[in-house]
């Protein structure tokens, strides 16, 4: 009889112990935000660029750009200045990024039919980053939204906030 005890003893510390791992490793990696660095903000905006010009999802945010089909068919004008100039946000051909500075010298006609995304970076601290996004292509429309990135065990996670539609 108290072989059975110690063996279901066992059992039930062993089921204990593996509920409790579960449970850190799922904390550990939704909960705590870590510290954010410059590269952060480059895979920041590389995701953005994935999420709306390339239809690739937004890691932590469920939906898809609304208006995919339309930016899926045209060239991608990028301005975002935060970053250094010359980096690469994107190895897609359609996607094209431009200076603040390039695009004012240019005027719109330049890039008559093409779709244009600005990103700035509307706040920063260590532990998390807040994007200002606006995606117009054209008389068709176009969105706005504040997209906030921290951090987890997992990788950069979004958080999505809607701002305006045209």
């Amino acid at each position: 009889m108290w072989k059975e005890d110690l063996h279901l003893r066992r059992w039930t510390l062993r089921l204990l112990l593996v509920f409790g791992l579960c449970f850190v490793a799922r904390f550990l990696a939704v909960y705590p935000s870590y510290q954010m660095r410059q590269e952060d903000d480059v895979e920041a905006v590389k995701l953005i660029v994935a999420w709306i010009a390339e239809h690739k999802p937004l890691p932590g945010y469920r939906e898809e750009y609304p208006d995919w089909e339309i930016v899926g068919s045209r060239r991608v004008i990028v301005i975002c200045d935060f970053l250094p100039p010359g980096l690469a946000i994107s190895q897609n051909s359609r996607i094209e990024r431009v200076t603040e500075a390039e695009y004012q010298a240019h005027g719109r006609d330049i890039y008559r039919g093409r779709d244009f995304l600005r990103i700035k970076q509307k706040e920063s601290s260590d532990k998390k980053r807040i994007f200002e996004v606006s995606n117009i292509f054209g008389s068709l429309g176009g969105h706005g939204y504040d997209i906030a990135f921290q951090k987890k065990l997992s990788g950069l996670r979004a958080d999505v906030k809607f701002l305006w539609i045209m």
